[in-house]
């Protein structure tokens, strides 16, 4: 995740999608060109099945992983607001701030890969539990440095002025 706002009443963080799931989608489109080539030289019975496989696969792939994740914290509105962007549409939730306790992240251990998915713990409300933000894992410590930046940006203290440097 990326910081792109980060002051003592904002705190703004995207999810772009993950490096490795555009590289599977382009490779899935070179095929997809080789088989449309295959279907205008020749051997029709093959490419015809198999343009039609990749072209689904291709289709399922973007809608999966082309999706940004953003998370917009202000102080002064007490708000906490979700928004999800896909190519299928886009969702917001909004919840108060004052219901968030923490963030956290929800570890996926594979053999020699551990990946890591953004949650935002809220501690009251209707919707209290553990809330899973990114929708895809992310390799690499992206989700935890932006749990870490969650949680000191709750942490500081607002009602004192700010340091002078």
């Amino acid at each position: 995740m990326r910081i792109v706002r980060n002051t003592r009443e904002q705190l703004t963080l995207r999810a772009l999608p993950p490096i490795e799931g555009v590289w599977i989608v382009l490779l899935f489109i070179i095929l997809s060109g080789s088989l449309i080539l295959a279907l205008i030289t020749g051997p029709y019975d093959i490419a015809i099945p198999a343009l039609a496989l990749i072209t689904l696969f291709v289709g399922y792939q973007l809608t999966r992983l082309i999706n940004i994740d953003v998370i917009s914290m202000d102080r002064r509105d007490d708000t906490l607001e979700i928004k999800r962007y896909s190519l299928l549409g886009r969702e917001r939730v909004i919840h108060p701030l004052s219901d968030l306790g923490h963030a956290t992240i929800d570890l996926r251990d594979a053999p020699m890969l551990k990946r890591q998915k953004l949650a935002l713990v809220l501690d009251k409300g209707m919707d209290a539990g553990k809330h899973i933000i990114t929708r895809n894992h992310y390799l690499g410590q992206g989700a935890r440095t932006a749990a870490d930046t969650i949680n000191a940006w709750l942490a500081q203290d607002v009602d004192s002025p700010p340091q002078q440097a």
